[in-house]
C-alpha cells in the first residue's frame, strides 16, 4: 500500500529513500551542476533551521548526493521535468538517473521534457 508524505523536507526524504522499496516524487527537476560534477537535481521542501545552522538546507536534493547514497529501492520514479536529462559523456549520459543507478536502483522512470503540472495531477490520482 502506498504512503504519502506530508514531511517533504529534504532530510526526511533523504532518510526515508533508504528504507522504502519504491519512490515516487513529483516534484520540479533542475539541469544545473551545484558543483558535484553531476548535473541534476530535485526540489523538495528546506529544512527549517535557522540561517546560522543551515549547511544542506536549501531543499534541493543533487545528483551529487543522490550518488553517494546507498538505496534499497526496487524503483524510483521521478515526476518531474527533464530528469533524465544531463551531461553527455562518453559512458553517457550523466545525471539524476545515473546517480540513483550508482545508489543501487536498478530500475528508474525519469522524464526527458518538460512535465505539465495538470498531466501531473492527473496520472498520480
Amino acid at each position: 500500500m502506498a504512503q504519502s508524505i506530508k514531511d517533504t523536507t529534504l532530510n526526511t526524504v533523504k532518510q526515508l529513500m533508504t528504507k522504502v522499496r519504491i519512490i515516487h516524487l513529483v516534484t520540479h527537476g533542475l539541469l544545473d551542476d551545484f558543483g558535484f560534477g553531476v548535473p541534476g537535481a530535485i526540489a523538495l521542501a528546506p529544512d527549517p533551521t535557522p540561517k546560522t545552522e543551515q549547511q544542506d538546507s536549501n531543499g534541493f536534493l543533487t545528483a551529487g548526493e543522490i550518488f553517494d547514497m546507498k538505496l534499497n529501492a526496487e524503483l524510483v520514479v521521478l515526476s518531474a521535468c527533464e530528469t533524465g536529462q544531463g551531461k553527455i559523456t562518453g559512458d553517457g549520459v550523466i545525471g539524476l538517473s545515473r546517480s540513483l543507478i550508482a545508489a543501487g536502483v536498478p530500475s528508474v522512470v525519469v522524464s526527458l521534457w518538460s512535465v505539465d503540472d495538470k498531466s501531473t495531477m492527473l496520472a498520480k490520482k
